[in-house]
């Protein structure tokens, strides 16, 4: 039986926001809170239906009752409500339609609009479950904002319109969707791929729906169950058998022609597969890194195998040509070209693919290319290689920053046995015994005249170029430019991360008055430049819809004994403020803030400070058009939510 699969999805999307909420929505009552259920504490028995919100889209709330394990729909627009009826729950067309089942095995499914009504019916499945490798086996990908669907009725498929009342699109007669992973996670050029079963033949096939037009394709059938399907660099689709209790591994083209045929060999991992695949056996442990262009990776896939006769590896390419034999102990990342490879002392060296080995020398690591250059560690000390195996840095500094963008690397230094994605194209910073050195792309070096105690990457997910790194000196921080020059000098008492995505940080001093300690802090962007000043700062926060609630120390209002709460737009336009009495100011949303009182009791007050809600309850939290509400009393907790 399969798990519980729809809702996982949905959970990840709990806060997100769809759209905004006017004044007259705001008007919040505690009377109106609707209740869920509750249970004790101290036990695992249940009082009631209690149960959990597993997701809000926009007025509309799934929440599950844990007394028979289904789910029900509340519809904030009428305040209708499904009962917990639904073994299956799948949010549609951002949230305006519901796929919805009460018996997994039945034809008995349907797709509801808001009000409850039948909008399509005779359903016993919808394609969205992608199962992994990792944790409890099944994760969903959502399809809450895809157009066309892929559905299951007791004739066959059916694809359908989302915004055309579930028009349908095409039929596909005497097909079933593979019951063990439904959808596959990447969309390429906007297609969905689904793997299908024919019921008559019991035979695997797979189907490809655009999201742009709902035009649909079986690209293949009449397959064994265990086959994946691959798409490489030119947009060709492979059917690739991974091998399993001794029998071949093997590479069919779409008509089911063996392209490759490996007796007793092993699929170990894959490189290239725009698809990405999620079963054990076709990971993509030795691609390069994400993002890498056809210049480096080629326009073919890649894939490691494992020979079972000699316990060694080589590497094949998706039309079955042989790239390196079977000779080597491991082969960790595979290219357009060439291979890292690692020896039975576990050291790793460069080939390509006519088996020449490139590097004069066998390194402890040899970090992913990027630009025709890798980082290497040799006696942890590390150095720089290019694509030839040339040495273009000696392997002699005790760390090794690269000046761009590292996702993998962020404030970490290197760690063992992990291949990260070390930029160094466009300059680096070194250190070699006390002294950092900058070193250009063209290999130039200069000794950088400040001694720091240590210098670390300011990560940045966004900008695909973070020019800044952050530098330490006797416990103080600072900011350094790529080039090494010293934007900030490390002065200040702490360093702060107000958004990771746009590129926004702080940088705070402590400081004392009559009223006590205080903080005086710059914000400063992706490039290091100021961009706003905050003095008697106690504490400073970014919500997730992009606003800032600061809250200034006692020494900032007149009378030196009333904190203050302001609250700014994301260009630090002041948009309210009130006196604060509360411990801590939670978040913001729509003109309300979740407070918290000394003894963790949550509430809500408006930008006047004035309570809309009591501050009373366990926890507050806002989602979608809703506030999710908990209260605790006698050992009892209840949740519900709250429709704004």
């Amino acid at each position: 039986m399969k798990k519980f699969k729809k809702l996982v999805t949905m959970a990840c999307f709990i806060y997100m926001t769809l759209g905004t909420v006017t004044s007259t929505q705001a008007a919040l009552k505690e009377k109106d809170i609707i209740w869920i259920g509750s249970r004790q504490n101290s036990s695992s028995r249940i009082s009631g239906i209690y149960g959990d919100v597993e997701a809000v889209y926009g007025q509309n709330v799934v929440y599950s009752s844990a007394a028979n394990k289904k789910y029900q729909i509340y519809f904030g627009a009428t305040g209708e409500k499904t009962g917990f009826k639904y073994k299956d729950v799948t949010a549609l067309a951002g949230g305006k339609l519901y796929y919805v089942t009460t018996n997994r095995n039945s034809y008995k499914g349907m797709i509801i609009d808001e009000e409850e009504n039948e909008i399509y019916s005779g359903l016993r499945n919808i394609a969205d479950e992608v199962i992994a490798t990792y944790g409890d086996g099944v994760v969903s990908k959502g399809i809450e904002n895809d157009r066309f669907i892929c559905c299951e009725t007791k004739e066959g498929l059916v694809i359908l319109d989302t915004k055309r009342d579930c028009k349908v699109i095409r039929k596909y007669k005497g097909y079933e969707i593979d019951s063990f992973k439904e959808i596959y996670k990447n969309k390429v050029d906007y297609r969905r791929h689904i793997r299908i079963i024919d019921k008559a033949k019991g035979r695997l096939g797979f189907l490809w729906l655009s999201q742009k037009s709902g035009v649909s394709e079986i690209i293949a059938k009449n397959l064994y169950k265990y086959n994946e399907l691959f798409m490489n660099r030119e947009g060709e689709y492979k059917i690739i058998y991974a091998s399993s209790d001794g029998d071949s591994a093997k590479i069919m083209n779409t008509k089911g022609k063996v392209i490759w045929n490996g007796k007793r060999k092993e699929i170990s991992t894959v490189a290239g597969n725009l698809i990405e695949s999620e079963r054990y056996g076709f990971n993509q442990g030795s691609y390069p890194y994400k993002g890498a262009g056809k210049e480096e990776t080629g326009t073919h896939i890649l894939l490691t195998i494992y020979d079972r006769n000699t316990s060694k590896y080589g590497v094949i390419r998706d039309d079955g040509k042989m790239m390196l034999g079977y000779k080597y102990n491991d082969i960790l990342k595979t290219y357009k070209d060439m291979a890292i490879v690692e020896d039975k002392n576990d050291k790793q060296y460069l080939v390509n693919y006519r088996g020449r080995i490139l590097t004069s020398q066998k390194y402890d690591k040899i970090y992913t290319f990027h630009n025709g250059k890798a980082v290497v560690k040799l006696d942890n000390k590390y150095g720089i290689i290019s694509e030839s195996g040339k040495v273009l840095v000696k392997p002699t500094y005790s760390k090794l920053i690269a000046t761009k963008l590292d996702l993998d690397n962020a404030f970490h230094a290197y760690e063992v046995g992990v291949t990260k994605n070390k930029d160094i194209s466009a300059g680096m910073i070194v250190k070699k015994g006390e002294d950092y050195i900058y070193i250009n792309k063209a290999g130039k070096k200069k000794v950088l005249e400040e001694t720091y105690d240590n210098v670390k990457k300011l990560s940045n997910i966004k900008y695909k170029v973070s020019p800044l790194l952050v530098t330490m000196s006797d416990g103080k921080y600072g900011i350094m430019a790529a080039d090494g020059k010293e934007l900030h000098k490390p002065k200040y008492d702490f360093f702060g991360i107000l958004s990771r995505a746009k590129g926004i940080f702080s940088l705070g001093r402590r400081k004392y008055g009559k009223s006590g300690g205080y903080m005086s802090e710059i914000i400063i962007d992706k490039d290091g430049e100021k961009l706003f000043s905050l003095n008697h700062t106690k504490s400073i926060k970014r919500t997730s819809t992009g606003e800032y609630i600061v809250v200034k120390a006692k020494s900032a209002s007149k009378d030196k004994t009333t904190e203050q709460v302001l609250i700014y737009d994301a260009e630090f336009k002041k948009i309210a403020g009130f006196k604060n009495k509360w411990e801590k100011i939670i978040d913001y949303k729509d003109g309300i803030f979740i407070v918290m009182d000394k003894d963790n009791n949550y509430g809500l007050v408006d930008k006047s400070g004035t309570i809309v809600l009591p501050v009373k309850y366990t926890n507050l939290t806002f989602s979608g058009d809703c506030i999710i509400v908990k209260e605790t009393y006698d050992d009892v907790e209840e949740i519900g939510f709250l429709v704004r």
